[in-house]
């Protein structure tokens, strides 16, 4: 009997542990395609391979919420797409924040990312379809928090070839700002420098955001030593136990995480003397 009571306290103690997962808030861009498919359809940049390819969304499509950005999904256009089996494709994605806007996307792609430009997605794609809704996900790294206070930018390169279907687009087909939405730059390189925002504007995406992020109290500070060869940043204030990126000078990461209080830093050493900046979040400071 004893035996048996020890094993039932272990399983009420077990059961007492298991903590169900918090499932992601979803959003659908631009919000009146939830239902309804959008008015084209298009290629860019799964269907056609080797191509550099930004979109742009709007910040009030998200409808107010803010978090780690955990994936992404397409769904195939209702009458030029079709189901598609498992394609693999070499693909690099980038997320940032941007005061580039459907209506001022610069043409020179990087004039467009903004100083959070983040790695989220290197290597082999799998993408593939059953025609049921949006079920062309792209599952990437939980490293980037949208803060709602800027447009989301993503940064496709596809390197080398990508053959799938075509996917439901938005848009009014005018290129340059056809909706207050949402819009694409688009070139037949993944390393051109610039492109063009002819066509349609963009494809209808369905994001998946979790919680986190900095939250809109986050402060940041940055600290100089030794001449600026020694960099801190610290963040405080933020939303507690959460994925952060610290950037110094928007380009060596340390990744981290929040404690309990909300408190985060990130050091780096042996920097060229002077003066820099040190980005998290939509946060920059500077010292």
């Amino acid at each position: 009997m004893l035996h048996v009571s020890r094993l039932i306290c272990a399983v009420l103690v077990l059961s007492v542990l298991v903590v169900p997962a918090v499932a992601a808030d979803l959003v659908v861009i631009p919000n009146i395609n939830k239902e309804q498919p959008g008015p084209s359809n298009q290629a860019y940049p799964f269907n056609q391979g080797n191509m550099r390819y930004q979109q742009v969304y709007a910040k009030d499509q998200f409808q107010g919420l803010t978090g780690i950005v955990e994936s992404f999904a397409y769904r195939i256009d209702e009458s030029s797409g079709n189901p598609f089996p498992p394609a693999n494709i070499n693909t690099q994605i980038w997320f940032s924040h941007t005061d580039a806007g459907p209506k001022n996307l610069s043409d020179t792609f990087d004039d467009n990312m903004g100083h959070d430009k983040t790695l989220v997605f290197d290597g082999n794609l799998v993408l593939s379809s059953n025609g049921a809704g949006f079920d062309i996900v792209v599952d990437v790294d939980d490293v980037f928090s949208y803060t709602g206070q800027k447009n989301l930018i993503m940064e496709i390169k596809v390197l080398g070839p990508a053959r799938t279907t075509q996917f439901d687009a938005a848009g009014l087909g005018l290129g340059h700002g056809g909706t207050d939405w949402t819009d694409r730059l688009w070139a037949t390189s993944p390393n051109a420098p610039t492109g063009s925002q002819g066509g349609d504007d963009g494809m209808v995406t369905q994001f998946a955001i979790g919680e986190g992020g900095c939250g809109e109290k986050a402060k940041l500070k940055a600290v100089c030593k030794k001449g600026g060869t020694k960099v801190k940043g610290k963040l405080r204030k933020a939303n507690p136990t959460t994925p952060v990126t610290f950037r110094l000078d928007g380009g060596q990461e340390q990744h981290g995480q929040t404690n309990n209080k909300g408190k985060a830093k990130a050091t780096w050493k042996k920097q060229a003397p002077g003066g820099h900046s040190v980005t998290v979040c939509d946060l920059e400071a500077k010292c």
